[in-house]
């Protein structure tokens, strides 16, 4: 048995005259003799564009040839095949085939890796995980060469490939689900997990490599909302139960919050963000520019239908809307992105090695179209080792593929963040159209028992939106910045119930009974605030009638009386800690409630 392989260190070769070389292996129990020879084509050409051919050998049993010549590359440029061929007799016997990308000096390509890592709080408001993917992720693995998961594999990778640098999204939730259990340890039905359990000794050491990573610039990292809520889709959704002002706000809030986490875990501010499943919506430019929100990355197919002044992707772009707030987006290439999140369920390290070889070639391949342009490769961190099932040669084709681009000259290593110091956005976009990375469409999150559960948890939350009401804005801002205070507690658990994690599988009973009863605890505690105000009526005479309201918290409550039997509305605001008598006149107000927004608190 004969085999051939070419011997090659790097994908790109400068124009001009280059060295190859091919190796003949015989394996076989006999001497084989014939011609060994190089041809070089142009993609999708038959003719060769140059060849060498060698002097005829004999390959010993068990020995091997190596044979190396120079091609003269000076009358071709971008992707080319370089095939190494032994012939016997004028039959191909064994050959090895490689892309190779033939480039002129100019300005190189560069690219960003951005990961998306993200575990949706699985603890129940009890605090006992219903399951524990944010811990398991980090110490279960199956991969070729790597121990541990995805989540360790991936620091790994920064330790085997030095000079490695990407864009890394750790999800608030995530980040805080990891902090938590390494200061406290974490509860699932089976019993207590110690700190100093093994499991969470691995969530710690992981915890403390991505800290390293970003404190030394090898990996940037972006923020985003705390829990996976698809911003764009619930703005529409929450108009449609008419709970806008409380999505926003609670929008706006988890903005604030994930950014705070990751700072606070992970020691770096976060310039950009991860729009969760790339769900855009022009209301979104405003409420990120608001909070301070730099850029973002979506979708090939947002940009394809985008408006405005339009180049091409390998560029970023302001996003403006209609009252002038902006934001800059980058736009990810799709086909490069989807190509490690789907294929790379490979048979063998060998076959991973060359996938990761044609992926840089077909990379390169971009700077044609845009030289000194940025090329976005943006997808799930995780999901492409393990879903629908392990793949266990995918960390080793992002080993070879990292080893291939580190030191390159023609493809270039960035962040987002530094090719906007180098290289800020020229053409301004106006429209973006709304819509998911899954064909703009929000088809995953909606249908049957998806859309009822939606339905059934803004029902819950109404009680929210009457506390945002009574407590206004502004107290409710500043309650919210302490941890301990029962409104963080109350918007914590809503947004939980809206993590578009558990409406991914809403197929799933256990999924929708999850969100349900975080949604029912933000009603409890938000119905308890509310309905701690103490409220009477007593008849003074034919006349009057004598409301006292007393308000027992710490808190300044606004609340409406609504009269039945005219169209007289009163407006009552409770200092902390005190009362009021109102006294009323009994023909206008024989019949009223008592409203904190649409939330009843009382009628007489």
């Amino acid at each position: 048995m004969l085999q051939v392989k070419l011997l090659a260190s790097t994908p790109f070769v400068r124009r001009g005259r280059s060295s190859f070389s091919l190796k003949v292996v015989n394996q076989g129990s006999s001497a084989v003799r014939g011609t060994p020879y190089f041809v070089l084509r142009a993609a999708g050409e038959k003719q060769p564009s140059a060849f060498v051919i060698f002097d005829e050998c004999t390959i010993a049993p068990g020995a091997e040839g190596v044979f190396s010549a120079e091609l003269d590359l000076s009358d071709v440029k971008g992707v080319v095949e370089l095939e190494a061929v032994f012939e016997v007799e004028g039959k191909f016997v064994a050959s090895d085939k490689l892309p190779l990308y033939v480039y002129e000096e100019g300005p190189p390509l560069h690219v960003a890796f951005v990961w998306h890592f993200h575990q949706a709080p699985q603890y129940r408001p009890s605090g006992v995980y219903k399951d524990p993917w944010p811990f398991l992720h980090v110490y279960h693995g199956n991969f070729y060469s790597y121990s541990e998961g995805p989540y360790s594999v991936h620091v790994q990778l920064h330790k085997r490939v030095p000079g490695w640098r990407d864009v890394d999204h750790f999800s608030p939730s995530l980040l805080e689900q990891w902090a938590q259990a390494v200061s406290e340890g974490f509860s699932t039905e089976k019993g207590r997990v110690p700190p100093s359990d093994g499991r969470v000794q691995a969530v710690a050491r992981v915890l403390e490599s991505v800290k390293e990573l970003a404190a030394r610039g090898a990996a940037e990292v972006l923020g985003s909302v705390f829990a996976h809520t698809v911003m764009g889709f619930l703005l529409d959704e929450a108009r449609r139960h008419g709970l806008e002002k409380l999505l926003r706000f609670l929008l706006s809030w988890e903005l604030e919050e994930g950014f705070r986490i990751v700072e606070e875990v992970l020691g770096r501010r976060p310039r950009g963000m991860w729009t969760p499943e790339m769900y855009w919506h022009m209301e979104l430019v405003g409420l990120l520019a608001r909070a301070g929100v730099e850029y973002t990355v979506l979708c090939e197919q947002h940009f394809r239908a985008a408006s405005g002044d339009k180049g091409t992707i390998y560029e970023p772009y302001i996003v403006e809307d209609d009252e002038g707030n902006r934001v800059v987006v980058f736009f990810r290439d799709l086909q490069l992105s989807d190509w490690i999140s789907f294929n790379l369920d490979f048979a063998s390290p060998e076959e991973a090695e060359k996938a990761a070889w044609s992926f840089a070639v077909e990379l390169a391949k971009r700077r044609d179209a845009a030289p000194g342009g940025i090329v976005v490769v943006a997808l799930d961190g995780e999901n492409y080792m393990i879903l629908p099932h392990y793949r266990p040669y995918a960390p080793y084709f992002v080993e070879k593929l990292a080893s291939l681009l580190v030191g390159a000259e023609v493809v270039q290593l960035t962040t987002l963040s530094e090719y906007l110091e180098r290289s800020p956005p020229r053409r301004v976009l106006g429209y973006v159209p709304k819509g998911s990375w899954i064909q703009l469409s929000s088809s995953q999150w909606i249908g049957g028992v998806k859309t009822e559960t939606w339905s059934r948890v803004f029902q819950h939350l109404r009680a929210v939106a009457a506390l945002l009401e009574a407590l206004g804005e502004e107290q409710v801002r500043s309650l919210l910045s302490e941890r301990r205070s029962p409104v963080y507690e109350i918007f914590k658990a809503a947004a939980i119930s809206l993590d578009s994690d558990f409406y991914w599988y809403g197929e799933d009973e256990r999924e929708r009974r999850f969100v349900l009863e975080w949604a029912a605890r933000a009603e409890e505690l938000a119905v308890k605030l509310l309905k701690s105000v103490s409220l009477s009526v007593a008849r003074l005479d034919q006349r009057l009638v004598e409301v006292q309201a007393a308000n027992p918290t710490d808190l300044e409550l606004r609340l409406v009386l609504i009269s039945h039997v005219s169209s007289r509305s009163l407006e009552v605001v409770l200092r902390p800690r005190s009362s009021q008598k109102l006294v009323l006149d009994a023909e206008g107000w024989g019949s009223f409630e008592a409203r904190a927004g649409d939330y009843v608190i009382a009628r007489w």
